[in-house]
C-alpha cells in the first residue's frame, strides 16, 4: 500500500522490508511471478489433500504465522486505520482458517461458510490478484505479504473444496450479496465515523483499480455490489453446470447416506431357510 508506506516514512522510517528503487508494475513480470506462486501453492495443496490432517495442520499454522508476522511488521508503523482485521480479505482468511480446522478434524464444514469461501475467496479475491493495491514489488516484504495472504485463501479453498465440494443449495448468490451488503453498511459506517478506509468504502485505492471505472463515491459502492452479485451468480451457475453428477442435487452428507444404507440393510427381512 502506498498510503501505508507514506505513513511509515512520516513516522521516521521506511516500511520494514521496503527496498529502494523497487516498484511494482501491474501486468509485468513481477505480477506474473506472484500469480504463478499462488497457482503453484494451490496445485501443491490439491496433491497434499490426500493426507487431510497433516495438510490442515500445515495450512492452519501457515495462516497463523502469516497473521503474526504481518502484525509484527505493522505494529508501531501504522495507526488503527490500517491495523484492525476489517478488510474483506481479513474476514475471508478467518473463515478459511475455521473451515480448514473443521475439515482437518474429520467434521463436515459449515455449509454456509463453504459457500462464502467459494464465492468470496475464489470470486472477489481474483480481482485483488489481478489489480493489486501494491506499490513495492519483488523482492520487498509487501510483495510476498500480499501474494502470500491471497494465496493462503486460495490454498485453504482448494483444500476444503477438494475434500467436501460446495453444497448444492439454492439462493447462494443472494445470501452472499446479503452478507456483503451487511459488511458494507457496518464497516462503511465505521469508516465514515473515524475517517478510516476499510474495504475502500470511504475512498478509492491510491493505486489504479477497477473501482476507478465505477464512478464517484458513493456510486462505486452500489455499482460494486451489483457487479459482485452478477459475479456470484455466474460463478454459481458455472459450478452447477459442471458439478459432478454424484454431488448434484443432494445436500445429504455422505456419512448420512451410508448410515441410511446400513439401516435399510438391517430392516430388510432375511430370506426363508430351505
Amino acid at each position: 500500500m502506498l498510503l501505508l508506506n507514506q505513513q511509515a516514512r512520516a513516522r521516521g522510517g521506511p516500511w520494514r522490508g521496503e527496498l529502494a528503487g523497487v516498484e511494482f508494475h501491474p501486468f509485468g513480470w513481477q505480477h506474473a511471478l506472484g500469480l504463478a506462486l499462488v497457482a503453484g501453492e494451490c496445485l501443491l495443496v490439491k496433491w497434499l489433500s490426500r493426507w487431510p490432517r497433516i495438510t490442515a495442520g500445515v495450512l492452519s499454522a501457515a495462516m497463523l504465522l502469516y497473521v503474526i508476522e504481518a502484525y509484527a511488521h505493522r505494529w508501531g508503523v501504522v495507526g488503527w486505520g490500517e491495523l484492525l482485521p476489517l478488510q474483506l480479505c481479513d474476514l475471508v482468511l478467518l473463515l478459511a482458517l475455521t473451515l480448514t480446522l473443521q475439515s482437518g478434524s474429520g467434521r463436515d464444514p459449515w455449509p454456509l461458510g463453504v459457500e462464502w469461501l467459494f464465492l468470496f475467496g475464489c470470486g472477489l479475491s481474483v480481482f485483488a490478484l489481478l489489480t493489486p493495491d501494491l506499490h513495492q514489488g519483488f523482492p520487498s516484504w509487501r510483495f510476498f505479504e500480499f501474494f502470500l495472504a491471497h494465496g493462503i485463501i486460495f490454498m485453504a479453498a482448494t483444500f476444503v473444496l477438494t475434500r467436501h465440494g460446495v453444497p448444492s443449495r439454492a439462493g447462494a448468490p443472494t445470501r452472499a450479496l446479503a452478507a456483503l451488503t451487511v459488511y458494507a453498511m457496518l464497516v462503511g459506517t465505521l469508516d465514515w465515523c473515524t475517517g478510516w478506509n476499510y474495504g475502500y468504502l470511504a475512498r478509492k485505492p491510491l493505486q489504479p483499480s477497477p473501482l476507478d471505472w465505477l464512478g464517484r463515491w458513493p456510486i462505486y459502492v452500489g455499482v460494486g455490489l451489483i457487479l459482485a452479485w452478477l459475479e456470484f451468480t455466474l460463478l454459481w451457475w458455472l459450478l452447477e453446470r459442471f458439478r459432478p453428477q454424484s454431488r448434484a442435487g443432494s445436500d445429504v452428507p455422505i456419512q448420512d447416506l451410508k448410515a441410511a444404507g446400513t439401516s435399510l440393510q438391517r430392516r430388510q427381512p432375511s430370506s426363508p431357510r430351505k
